[in-house]
This record gives C-alpha cells, structure tokens and sequence, in this order.
C-alpha cells in the first residue's frame, strides 16, 4: 500500500487519527537509493494524528519498520528496526508564515525551522515525511555487534593476489 495523501478538508476539528501499514514494496522504493531492505512484509505499522491548527496541520508519526541492513564489516546481512517518530508543523506553501529566504543570503536555522514543513495544494503526503524520517533513521555504519573484519590468510597475501600483481611484467622490463 502507498502511503496516503489526504486533504487538509478530510481532517475533522477534532483531529484525525490513522494506523497504516508499512508495506514491504513501498520501502524498497523509498531505499531504492540505499543498500536497506524489508525484512518483513509488511515491514511495520505507523501511527498517524493529523491536527487542524488554523491554516496549518499539526502532523505526528510513531512507527517501525523491520529492515535488513549489510554488515560495514562483514558485508552479511543485519536484522534491525527503524523508527519513525516525528511532530511537525505543516504550512500552507506560500502562506505569509512561510519565511522566504534569499537563495544567496547565509540563513541561520532556529529549532522551530527545522519542525516545520509546507504542504500544497491543501494535500499532506504522508509518504513524503515518512521516508524522509526513515531515511534520516538509517545507521551510516551498521555492524554486527561482535562482527571482526575479514582477515586474510597467509595463502591470500601471496604476490600473485595483489592487485597491482598484473604490474610485475612491466617492472622487468627495462
């Protein structure tokens, strides 16, 4: 299942609230660009409450996913989870709340700037933010916890293995 799109008219004034599932084929999408994948199918669930506040939508995810990561190390596969747990304050594009900045100038963020997105066209694309949070999740290094480097063997360190071998017929050549 693809995320969903809602508009900001379907929010009730009381607040919305979704639980929806993290299907295995949308995360291979959204990590197509990354070396993780769906352990499960589905991969997880998440929690959604999408509040009105004026013009603005007040958006909180909590969720997991069950992924499989490659060991730095080892290069073997590695179970894990990520999670997905966000509140943002969602704009309307170009509403005067919305700063717009000088693409020259230096622009320095305050905590409020970064929980705090724009959505178009009165539509909250829940995958957008979600994807965005999972990916933010990803270990940059993830390893075994007891998981050693490969060692070579005194057989591999032989001349004939080392890559610049092939180079050996050009030394002798003089």
């Amino acid at each position: 299942m693809v995320l969903p799109k809602l508009h900001v008219r379907d929010i009730p004034d009381a607040g919305l609230d979704l639980e929806v599932s993290l299907d295995a084929s949308w995360l291979r999408k959204a990590f197509e660009d990354s070396t993780v994948e769906p352990a499960t199918d589905p991969a997880g669930t998440l929690m959604l409450r999408l509040d009105l506040s004026g013009d603005d939508v007040i958006f909180n995810v909590r969720g997991k996913a069950a992924v499989t990561f490659q060991c730095v190390r080892c290069l073997e596969p590695l179970a894990g989870e990520l999670y997905c747990v966000t509140s943002l304050l969602l704009e309307p594009a170009g509403s005067a709340k919305h700063r717009a900045h000088d693409s020259e100038a230096e622009v320095e963020l305050t905590a409020e700037d970064l929980d705090r997105d724009t959505f178009e066209n009165g539509i909250i694309d829940v995958g957008h933010w979600v994807r965005e949070q999972l990916l933010v999740e990803i270990p940059p290094h993830p390893k075994h916890a007891n998981c050693e480097a490969p060692r070579w063997s005194d057989a591999e360190k032989t001349r004939s293995t080392s890559p610049f071998a092939v180079l050996e017929k050009f030394k002798n050549k003089e």
